[in-house]
């Protein structure tokens, strides 16, 4: 099992911020469906600024052929395999106990 008290604040703050960018990325994914593009709600204008530099980020690696809402979809699996790339990471260091025989 694993102990809490061996997780590095590193780690967690990584985790953090990009669970975060991909939970908005998802909220702008579902948004989209139910806001045009230009909707006038100060809600969606808002969420818009948020997530647009996200969406931007990914969109400098992907091909300008490629439309925003599967930009977006590409964004989320590309943050997954960071999250799970840097847990590995972290593992592999010894920098995370998972616990068991040592």
């Amino acid at each position: 099992m694993l102990d809490i008290s061996s997780v590095p604040i590193v780690y967690t703050a990584l985790n953090l911020v990009l669970a975060m960018a991909m939970y908005t990325l998802m909220a702008r994914f579902l948004l989209m469906i139910v806001f045009d593009d230009d909707s006038q709600t100060v809600f969606w204008k808002v969420f818009r600024q948020v997530s647009d530099p996200l969406i931007r980020l990914v969109g400098a690696v992907t091909p300008a052929v490629v439309p925003t809402g599967v930009q977006i979809l590409f964004g989320i699996v590309w943050i997954v395999g960071i999250r799970v790339l840097i847990l590995l990471t972290f593992i592999s260091f010894g920098w995370i106990s998972l616990g068991g025989v040592q």
